[in-house]
């Protein structure tokens, strides 16, 4: 019309607009309505249009400044609800507030449709309190719909309130809930590890004649998945097809993570090795990413993941919260940490973060970050800080205990993966450190003592060490042959237990934490089958969390006695090569390679020897992080192998080393930790068979600062 000198008026021009707003295509509907205006063809049809497409494109601020230049008495139902769905889709909550109050004060009288575009403003916000409220206040005005109910669950669903969601899903039931609403409680359930719950919720679906879609089971198999109910979840893996669903990305992805959880690798293998996805969507590219992250190291692998990461960073918009988060963790996992995906993944996250991601995702947020050492960190280390500071106030508010909470021990461990990651990255601050040292004492309860009865067994020794008892921890000295058995790992039917000689001594035995796997029996670390040294043992949950927290910010510290082959020079250094293990209960050697996790071993103190048929050094190692076969991984890697080594020497090596050393010469010989407020250093000499085989050795250099000056076993305990 404009080409032929046409003139058109506000109908045309309001069609137009309508057009291209429901083509999602409202920035030109917008330029329309700025032209119509300049040619005085503004008209209360054209102005609700133009609210819609601010709306469509969740332009809150500019539909509200639109609003308020029309006239109340030419303001609409229509247009004050487009305006409400531009503030609910930004998560400006507090201006949908305010303009619903305005509407209220003006007698327009909102529908259905406003109040639940409210509700939902006040969910994605974070404002579970006040959707409730609106909810109340819709109640005595109209009748809920099922998507009033829907939205309210699911603010609840956000912000972790799992009794609120079942007892609205509840009160739903007098409007016949719709699927939207069972969803969104079980979800809730999902977030609070509720999964037994989470199923009930599942099964009343059917038995309400209702079908479970996709998002249905995602959710369900989500909360097996967090407890590594790891049948459950492959059994609703295997009922998909008969509801004619197609199981997605996300729940292959949900599935593995149960099997893992509980080491059934063999499953995983299974479930990895069936037809795949294409690389097509963000979904599929998360998928591959990941199935890729669990593949052996390579050189061909990294290449892939190189080019994945590139195809991310321009998806990065369409990934959704959660599957951004475990992508960004498979390529940290990978050491892929494309600066570019990284800075969009930071601008995406930030405020995405709160009440999206449970604490264990904000942890691999975290992690991720962390490890990539991205400009972009500062940001995303704050909103996940300011996240757990409100979860944590919130856990405190309802008196959670981590004893009988599995929500407050979730809260728990992704607090202790956050401040590692902080650390990790050098920006823990001392006030978020206090933070979480206060929330997690506050959220341990000072339990009884329980009296248990005393384990009898003819392969105890009763003359083993314990070597320091405080008022709740303890420091045992383990010998080489035991495992420190956490109840994390496969045990072998030949190894003793040290938690079966823990509970044997009198003066452990009444605590019950000490026979509780899920919290390790007590154990703060581990120590290789062939390995002894010092054990930090927990008698209490306070203890067990303060000293892990010790750990993870750095102030716990552990130094080892280790003989090695080769010269070392006499000077402090490090090593920070990445180590890569399954983790997966895979019965596999560690390995220094591209693929792997962040690990820093320190190397001091050394004095050399002459062998047999080579030179040795003695030296003090303190390791950083905790990954398995670490210093002997890390030892072999620099090319001086620890003696007695079978699977990081050579087997010519090891050999010739069996004849005058009996094991691994790895010995766990300090620990220091804060305890009822003061610095306790525990440590002790090698054993005596190791002791006798340096004694084999002939001394060329010695250092004074040796920390073998006296060969046989003694302690040392320093406050």
């Amino acid at each position: 019309m404009k080409e032929n000198g046409l003139q058109f008026n506000a109908y045309q021009c309001s069609a137009a607009m309508t057009s291209y707003k429901n083509a999602s295509m409202w920035p030109r509907a917008l330029s329309l309505f700025l032209s119509s205006i300049h040619n005085s063809l503004d008209s209360p049809t054209m102005q609700n249009v133009a609210l819609g497409s601010w709306a469509s494109g969740s332009r809150w601020k500019e539909a509200l400044d639109l609003l308020q230049q029309t006239p109340p008495s030419r303001r609409q139902l229509f247009a004050c609800s487009a305006a409400l769905s531009a503030c609910g889709k930004s998560t400006a909550w507090q201006a949908a507030l305010t303009l619903m109050k305005e509407m209220l004060a003006e007698e327009v009288h909102a529908d259905v449709v406003c109040y639940n575009t409210l509700i939902s403003a006040c969910g994605k916000g974070g404002q579970w309190t006040l959707a409730l409220e609106v909810l109340q206040e819709m109640k005595r005005k109209m009748r809920p719909s099922n998507a009033s109910y829907s939205a309210t669950i699911s603010a609840c669903e956000k912000a972790f309130r799992w009794r609120e969601a079942l007892a609205l899903l509840e009160e739903a039931h007098a409007v016949r809930p719709q699927l939207s609403c069972f969803n969104a409680a079980i979800s809730a359930c999902e977030k609070c590890h509720k999964w037994q719950m989470a199923l009930n919720i599942f099964q009343e679906i059917s038995q309400r004649r209702q079908s479970p879609d996709r998002i249905s089971f995602n959710a369900c198999i989500s909360a097996c998945a967090g407890e590594s109910i790891w049948t459950i979840a492959l059994h609703l893996l295997q009922q998909m097809p008969r509801c004619q669903l197609t199981p997605g990305a996300i729940t292959r992805s949900a599935v593995i993570t149960a099997c893992e959880k509980a080491l059934q690798w063999q499953v995983v293998l299974k479930i990895l090795d069936q037809p795949g996805f294409g690389r097509g969507s963000a979904t599929e590219l998360h998928q591959a990413m990941w199935y890729l992250s669990k593949q052996a190291p390579s050189s061909q692998t990294q290449l892939k993941a190189l080019q994945g990461a590139r195809e991310a960073t321009g998806l990065v918009d369409e990934f959704k919260v959660k599957q951004l988060v475990s992508l960004l963790r498979s390529f940290a996992s990978m050491l892929v940490t494309d600066r570019d995906l990284f800075h969009k993944a930071a601008a995406s996250l930030e405020l995405k973060i709160e009440g999206s991601l449970q604490t264990q995702e904000l942890a691999n947020v975290a992690w991720a970050f962390a490890v990539s050492s991205s400009l972009s960190s500062g940001s995303i280390f704050d909103s996940v800080e300011r996240t757990l500071t409100v979860r944590g106030e919130a856990l405190l508010a309802d008196h959670a205990s981590i004893c009988t909470d599995p929500m407050a021990r979730d809260y728990a461990e992704g607090m202790l993966g956050v401040v590692w990651s902080l650390n990790y990255a050098g920006v823990l601050s001392q006030r978020f450190l206090d933070f979480a040292h206060q929330t997690l004492y506050q959220l341990t309860e000072l339990e009884g003592c329980f009296a248990m009865e005393p384990v009898r067994s003819s392969s105890i020794n009763a003359g083993l060490p314990l070597l320091l008892e405080t008022g709740d921890v303890a420091v045992l000295q383990k010998p080489a042959g035991w495992q420190v058995d956490d109840g994390h790992q496969n045990t072998a039917e030949d190894v003793s237990l040290l938690s079966t000689l823990v509970r044997s001594m009198t003066s452990l035995r009444r605590f019950h934490l000490l026979s509780d796997s899920a919290f390790s029996h007590g154990f703060l670390h581990r120590l290789d089958v062939p390995t002894s040294g010092l054990i930090l043992v927990a008698k209490t949950h306070r203890a067990f969390y303060d000293m892990r927290l010790q750990l993870a910010s750095g102030l716990l510290k552990r130094d080892y006695t280790v003989l090695c082959h080769g010269f070392i020079p006499e000077k402090r250094d490090e090593v920070r090569s990445p180590v890569h293990w399954w983790s997966d209960g895979r019965s596999t050697s560690s390995s220094v390679g591209q693929f792997g996790r962040p690990s820093i071993t320190i190397y001091y103190n050394c004095s050399h020897y002459l062998g047999e048929n080579d030179s040795l050094c003695l030296v003090s190692i303190r390791i950083l992080t905790g990954r398995k076969h670490q210093i002997r991984v890390h030892s072999a890697h620099i090319g001086h192998p620890v003696v007695c080594d079978e699977r990081y020497s050579a087997e010519k090596t090891y050999r010739s080393d069996m004849h005058w050393c009996p094991r691994s010469f790895l010995h766990r010989s300090s620990l220091q930790f804060r305890a009822e407020g003061r610095i306790v250093t525990v440590s002790s000499c090698v054993p005596n068979d190791l002791a006798r085989a340096l004694r084999s050795c002939r001394p060329i250099v010695r250092s004074e600062s040796c920390v073998l000056r006296k060969l046989p076993l003694t302690m040392r305990v320093c406050y």
